[in-house]
Protein backbone atom coordinates (compact mmCIF):
# COMPACT_ATOMS: atom_id res chain seq x y z
CA UNK A 1 0.00 0.00 0.00
CA UNK A 2 1.44 3.28 -1.07
CA UNK A 3 1.08 6.42 1.06
CA UNK A 4 1.53 9.85 -0.21
CA UNK A 5 3.98 12.26 1.37
CA UNK A 6 1.18 14.04 3.17
CA UNK A 7 -0.22 10.74 4.47
CA UNK A 8 3.22 9.61 5.65
CA UNK A 9 3.74 12.87 7.50
CA UNK A 10 0.28 12.56 9.05
CA UNK A 11 0.99 8.93 10.04
CA UNK A 12 4.29 9.88 11.64
CA UNK A 13 2.61 12.75 13.39
CA UNK A 14 -0.07 10.42 14.77
CA UNK A 15 2.65 8.01 16.02
CA UNK A 16 4.51 10.85 17.72
CA UNK A 17 1.26 12.16 19.13
CA UNK A 18 0.43 8.68 20.44
CA UNK A 19 3.78 8.34 22.16
CA UNK A 20 3.54 11.88 23.52
CA UNK A 21 0.02 11.22 24.76
CA UNK A 22 1.17 8.03 26.47
CA UNK A 23 4.07 9.83 28.06
CA UNK A 24 1.93 12.68 29.32
CA UNK A 25 -0.80 10.29 30.47
CA UNK A 26 1.78 8.31 32.42
CA UNK A 27 3.16 11.53 33.86
CA UNK A 28 -0.33 12.66 34.90
CA UNK A 29 -1.01 9.30 36.52
CA UNK A 30 2.31 9.41 38.36
CA UNK A 31 1.60 12.95 39.54
CA UNK A 32 -1.84 11.86 40.69
CA UNK A 33 -0.35 8.89 42.50
CA UNK A 34 2.32 11.16 43.98
CA UNK A 35 -0.36 13.59 45.22
CA UNK A 36 -2.23 10.70 46.83
CA UNK A 37 0.99 9.51 48.48
CA UNK A 38 1.72 13.03 49.71
CA UNK A 39 -1.82 13.37 51.04
CA UNK A 40 -1.52 9.96 52.70
CA UNK A 41 1.85 10.85 54.23
CA UNK A 42 0.52 14.21 55.36
CA UNK A 43 -2.50 12.56 56.96
CA UNK A 44 -0.25 9.99 58.67
CA UNK A 45 2.09 12.69 59.95
CA UNK A 46 -0.83 14.73 61.26
CA UNK A 47 -2.24 11.66 63.03
CA UNK A 48 1.17 10.90 64.53
CA UNK A 49 1.57 14.51 65.59
CA UNK A 50 -1.89 14.51 67.16
CA UNK A 51 -1.11 11.22 68.93
CA UNK A 52 2.13 12.68 70.29
CA UNK A 53 0.26 15.76 71.48
CA UNK A 54 -2.30 13.55 73.23
CA UNK A 55 0.50 11.46 74.79
CA UNK A 56 2.25 14.63 75.97
CA UNK A 57 -0.97 15.93 77.50
CA UNK A 58 -1.38 12.62 79.32
CA UNK A 59 2.21 12.79 80.57
CA UNK A 60 1.68 16.38 81.72
CA UNK A 61 -1.44 15.34 83.62
CA UNK A 62 0.46 12.46 85.26
CA UNK A 63 3.38 14.76 86.15
CA UNK A 64 0.99 17.28 87.67
CA UNK A 65 -0.71 14.54 89.69
CA UNK A 66 2.65 13.21 90.92
CA UNK A 67 3.84 16.71 91.84
CA UNK A 68 0.57 17.43 93.65
CA UNK A 69 0.94 14.18 95.61
CA UNK A 70 4.57 14.98 96.40
CA UNK A 71 3.60 18.39 97.75
CA UNK A 72 0.84 16.80 99.82
CA UNK A 73 3.25 14.29 101.35
CA UNK A 74 5.84 17.04 101.84
CA UNK A 75 3.29 19.17 103.71
CA UNK A 76 2.32 16.25 105.93
CA UNK A 77 5.98 15.51 106.63
CA UNK A 78 6.63 19.13 107.54
CA UNK A 79 3.49 19.68 109.61
CA UNK A 80 3.51 16.34 111.41
CA UNK A 81 6.71 14.30 111.27
CA UNK A 82 9.25 17.12 111.43
CA UNK A 83 7.37 18.90 114.21
CA UNK A 84 7.18 15.71 116.26
CA UNK A 85 10.90 15.13 115.82
CA UNK A 86 11.64 18.70 116.95
CA UNK A 87 9.48 18.07 120.02
CA UNK A 88 11.41 14.88 120.78
CA UNK A 89 14.68 16.79 120.48
CA UNK A 90 13.44 19.38 122.97
CA UNK A 91 12.43 16.62 125.38
CA UNK A 92 15.91 15.14 125.11
CA UNK A 93 17.39 18.55 125.81
CA UNK A 94 15.30 18.84 128.96
CA UNK A 95 16.87 15.63 130.29
CA UNK A 96 20.19 17.46 130.50
CA UNK A 97 18.75 19.80 133.15
CA UNK A 98 18.59 16.87 135.57
CA UNK A 99 21.65 15.41 137.29
CA UNK A 100 22.72 12.42 135.23
CA UNK A 101 25.60 10.08 134.55
CA UNK A 102 28.25 11.30 132.12
CA UNK A 103 27.38 8.45 129.76
CA UNK A 104 23.72 9.49 129.68
CA UNK A 105 24.68 13.09 128.85
CA UNK A 106 26.93 11.88 126.02
CA UNK A 107 24.18 9.64 124.65
CA UNK A 108 21.56 12.39 124.79
CA UNK A 109 23.84 14.84 122.99
CA UNK A 110 24.50 12.23 120.32
CA UNK A 111 20.79 11.67 119.83
CA UNK A 112 20.16 15.41 119.60
CA UNK A 113 22.77 15.78 116.87
CA UNK A 114 21.31 12.84 114.97
CA UNK A 115 17.80 14.29 115.20
CA UNK A 116 19.12 17.60 113.87
CA UNK A 117 20.62 15.78 110.87
CA UNK A 118 17.39 13.86 110.25
CA UNK A 119 15.26 17.02 110.39
CA UNK A 120 17.66 18.79 108.02
CA UNK A 121 17.56 15.86 105.58
CA UNK A 122 13.75 15.83 105.70
CA UNK A 123 13.59 19.53 104.89
CA UNK A 124 15.67 18.96 101.74
CA UNK A 125 13.46 15.99 100.87
CA UNK A 126 10.34 18.11 101.34
CA UNK A 127 11.68 20.71 98.91
CA UNK A 128 12.89 18.03 96.47
CA UNK A 129 16.49 19.27 96.70
CA UNK A 130 19.68 17.22 96.80
CA UNK A 131 21.39 17.63 100.16
CA UNK A 132 24.57 19.78 100.08
CA UNK A 133 26.70 17.06 101.68
CA UNK A 134 26.28 14.97 98.53
CA UNK A 135 27.76 17.83 96.54
CA UNK A 136 30.60 18.55 98.97
CA UNK A 137 31.77 15.18 100.29
CA UNK A 138 33.37 12.16 98.56
CA UNK A 139 31.28 9.01 98.61
CA UNK A 140 33.80 7.07 100.72
CA UNK A 141 33.71 9.77 103.38
CA UNK A 142 29.91 9.67 103.53
CA UNK A 143 29.82 5.88 103.93
CA UNK A 144 32.47 6.02 106.66
CA UNK A 145 30.44 8.69 108.46
CA UNK A 146 27.29 6.57 108.11
CA UNK A 147 29.01 3.52 109.63
CA UNK A 148 30.43 5.53 112.53
CA UNK A 149 27.10 7.17 113.35
CA UNK A 150 24.92 4.06 113.17
CA UNK A 151 27.52 1.88 114.86
CA UNK A 152 27.75 4.27 117.81
CA UNK A 153 23.97 4.59 118.12
CA UNK A 154 23.26 0.85 118.01
CA UNK A 155 26.44 -0.37 119.71
CA UNK A 156 27.33 -2.76 116.89
CA UNK A 157 30.39 -3.10 114.69
CA UNK A 158 30.05 -1.58 111.20
CA UNK A 159 33.32 -1.89 109.27
CA UNK A 160 34.16 0.00 106.08
CA UNK A 161 37.03 -1.28 103.94
CA UNK A 162 38.19 0.54 100.81
CA UNK A 163 40.20 -0.94 97.93
CA UNK A 164 42.14 1.39 95.59
CA UNK A 165 40.90 4.63 97.21
CA UNK A 166 43.14 6.61 94.86
CA UNK A 167 40.84 5.56 91.99
CA UNK A 168 37.67 6.94 93.57
CA UNK A 169 35.78 8.78 90.84
CA UNK A 170 33.36 11.66 91.20
CA UNK A 171 29.67 11.28 90.40
CA UNK A 172 26.71 13.66 90.17
CA UNK A 173 25.23 14.57 93.58
CA UNK A 174 21.87 12.93 92.84
CA UNK A 175 23.63 9.65 91.90
CA UNK A 176 25.72 9.83 95.06
CA UNK A 177 22.57 10.42 97.11
CA UNK A 178 20.73 7.42 95.62
CA UNK A 179 23.79 5.21 96.12
CA UNK A 180 24.20 6.39 99.70
CA UNK A 181 20.60 5.55 100.56
CA UNK A 182 21.02 2.14 98.94
CA UNK A 183 23.82 1.39 101.42
CA UNK A 184 21.81 3.02 104.20
CA UNK A 185 18.82 0.74 103.51
CA UNK A 186 20.96 -2.40 103.67
CA UNK A 187 22.56 -1.17 106.89
CA UNK A 188 19.21 -0.29 108.40
CA UNK A 189 17.84 -3.71 107.48
CA UNK A 190 20.82 -5.33 109.21
CA UNK A 191 20.28 -3.32 112.39
CA UNK A 192 16.56 -4.06 112.42
CA UNK A 193 16.35 -7.71 111.36
CA UNK A 194 19.69 -9.44 111.08
CA UNK A 195 20.27 -10.78 114.60
CA UNK A 196 23.95 -10.49 113.71
CA UNK A 197 26.66 -8.44 115.41
CA UNK A 198 28.87 -7.36 112.52
CA UNK A 199 28.40 -5.74 109.12
CA UNK A 200 31.25 -5.20 106.65
CA UNK A 201 31.02 -2.68 103.79
CA UNK A 202 33.66 -3.09 101.07
CA UNK A 203 34.17 -0.28 98.55
CA UNK A 204 36.19 -1.38 95.51
CA UNK A 205 37.12 1.46 93.14
CA UNK A 206 38.19 1.02 89.50
CA UNK A 207 36.34 1.74 86.26
CA UNK A 208 33.38 0.44 88.30
CA UNK A 209 32.46 1.04 91.91
CA UNK A 210 31.64 -2.33 93.45
CA UNK A 211 30.08 -2.20 96.91
CA UNK A 212 29.88 -5.50 98.78
CA UNK A 213 27.93 -5.53 102.02
CA UNK A 214 27.93 -8.67 104.17
CA UNK A 215 26.52 -9.37 107.63
CA UNK A 216 26.79 -12.43 109.85
CA UNK A 217 23.10 -12.65 110.71
CA UNK A 218 20.29 -15.04 109.88
CA UNK A 219 19.88 -14.37 106.15
CA UNK A 220 16.54 -14.26 104.36
CA UNK A 221 15.57 -17.92 104.83
CA UNK A 222 14.81 -17.51 108.51
CA UNK A 223 12.54 -14.51 108.59
CA UNK A 224 14.08 -11.70 106.60
CA UNK A 225 11.84 -11.32 103.57
CA UNK A 226 11.81 -9.14 100.44
CA UNK A 227 9.67 -6.35 101.88
CA UNK A 228 9.28 -2.68 100.93
CA UNK A 229 12.92 -2.04 101.74
CA UNK A 230 14.05 -4.39 98.98
CA UNK A 231 11.57 -2.82 96.56
CA UNK A 232 12.92 0.63 97.39
CA UNK A 233 16.49 -0.58 96.86
CA UNK A 234 15.65 -1.99 93.42
CA UNK A 235 13.96 1.28 92.39
CA UNK A 236 16.96 3.34 93.55
CA UNK A 237 19.37 1.07 91.67
CA UNK A 238 17.30 1.35 88.49
CA UNK A 239 17.24 5.16 88.71
CA UNK A 240 21.04 5.36 88.57
CA UNK A 241 21.52 2.33 86.28
CA UNK A 242 23.31 0.35 88.98
CA UNK A 243 23.29 -3.43 89.23
CA UNK A 244 21.90 -4.86 92.47
CA UNK A 245 22.55 -8.46 93.54
CA UNK A 246 21.26 -10.06 96.76
CA UNK A 247 22.68 -13.32 98.08
CA UNK A 248 21.26 -14.94 101.20
CA UNK A 249 23.00 -17.80 103.00
CA UNK A 250 22.82 -19.44 106.40
CA UNK A 251 25.73 -17.31 107.61
CA UNK A 252 24.16 -14.00 106.66
CA UNK A 253 23.00 -11.71 103.89
CA UNK A 254 25.21 -10.39 101.13
CA UNK A 255 24.37 -7.43 98.89
CA UNK A 256 26.47 -6.31 95.91
CA UNK A 257 25.99 -2.99 94.12
CA UNK A 258 27.85 -2.27 90.88
CA UNK A 259 28.00 1.19 89.34
CA UNK A 260 29.91 1.89 86.13
CA UNK A 261 31.93 5.09 85.91
CA UNK A 262 30.23 6.98 83.08
CA UNK A 263 30.83 10.41 84.62
CA UNK A 264 34.14 11.37 82.99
Amino acid sequence: MYLSSEEQILFLFMIVLSFAGGYFLKKILLQKQSRKQIESDTERIEKEHNRQKIDQVRLDVIDQAVEAERKKIATELHDYTVQRMVAVRLRLEQILYYPSHEGVTKEVNGLRRELDKIVAALRFLINNITQPRFEQRPFSYLIGELADTLGAMHHVKLLVKTSRPDQEFSMPPHVKQELYYLVHEVTHNFLKNSMGFQLVINLNWSDHLIIRIKDNGQGLQRGRGYGMGMVSMKERADRIQAELLINSQNDGLGVTIKLKNTYL
